[in-house]
């Protein structure tokens, strides 16, 4: 037998053990419990909008965080669409602990970090350029 099949088996007659001796498993054993809610909240337009403003976000970025197009940012801020199961659960954590996403979105906006965020892409492109009239503009990158 391998080692780490042996291992497994040796880890399996210690927990084997313990629940025969009626030992609390937590005194031998890292018990972890985790209550999540079975589905995540549902979002209209005005409820997505208000988590994007909450973090100052541009339908750019914001489709560029969650990894989405900005049109489908904006067909749900529009009530076009819903957001998906997965997006609705990332926009409740957002929506829930607002100090850690601006802390995280913080040190993504740090030049030097080597964490931001790519530029967003999309129908309306923003200014490429570097803000004074007349100078050389940067290439855009199609991240898609």
């Amino acid at each position: 037998m391998s080692k780490i099949g042996e291992k497994i088996l040796t880890a399996l007659r210690e927990f084997g053990d313990v629940l025969e001796s009626g030992e609390p498993l937590e005194k031998r054993f890292t018990i972890r419990s985790y209550v999540i809610p079975a589905e995540p909240a549902e979002y209209d337009g005005p409820a997505v909008r208000a988590v994007r403003e909450c973090y100052a976000m541009s339908q750019g970025v914001f489709a560029r965080f969650l990894c989405v197009s900005s049109a489908t940012v904006q067909s749900w801020e529009q009530g076009r669409r819903v957001p998906s199961p997965i997006a609705r659960r990332l926009l409740d954590e957002m929506a829930a602990c607002p100090e850690h996403f601006q802390s995280r979105f913080a040190r993504l906006s740090a030049p030097t970090s080597g964490l931001a965020l790519p530029p967003a892409t999309g129908r309306r492109g923003g200014n490429t350029g570097t803000g004074r009239k007349g100078a050389a503009k940067k290439p855009r990158v199609k991240t898609s």
